[in-house]
């Protein structure tokens, strides 16, 4: 079978573990089993091409396939080292490791959303306002390190 086009990957949350993650995120990064997983040929097939233990990694994320489109009845994550050679793994959130993917720096919707929703503020804010918030300590670091350079130096050959 040839997968079809599944649409953008902004079109998609999943939920893994207790987080909601959104599948844009989740793209090139890898899975990693949570439990015993079967690994399938397409979405379509019933034919199990490997089968995976807990730790293993599942592959790197290219895409979701949702019940219904094509022949699928299950949910799945399409995995693989391109987008031309697909596994597929069956969507539950419990079946990949949430941990494994905060160590890859994975952030969760939320996270996502909350660094939005700052961004957006500091974009209302007067752009002298952000510049003397991300520079002022370092001019006043400056003029510090400056006024001790020279009252050590008018100390030490001012007698």
């Amino acid at each position: 079978m040839t997968l079809q086009r599944i649409g953008a990957a902004g079109d998609y949350s999943l939920q893994i573990g207790d987080n909601v993650y959104r599948l844009i995120d989740l793209y090139s990064k890898t899975l990693y089993a949570a439990k015993p997983l079967n690994v399938y040929t397409s979405p379509a097939a019933v034919k199990i091409s490997a089968k995976l233990k807990v730790g293993d990694p599942v592959g790197t994320v290219r895409g979701y396939y949702p019940a219904g489109r094509g022949s699928a009845k299950k949910n799945f994550v399409l995995v693989g080292p391109n987008s031309r050679d697909l596994k597929a793994i069956e969507y539950d959130p419990s079946n990949f490791s949430e941990t494994k993917l905060e160590q890859q720096g994975v952030k969760t919707a939320k996270q996502v959303s909350d660094l939005a929703d700052k961004a957006a503020e500091e974009d209302k804010e007067p752009w002298y306002s952000n510049l003397i918030k991300k520079a002022g300590p370092w001019v006043i670091g400056g003029l510090i390190g400056t006024v001790a350079i020279k009252t050590f130096i008018q100390s030490k050959y001012s007698k």
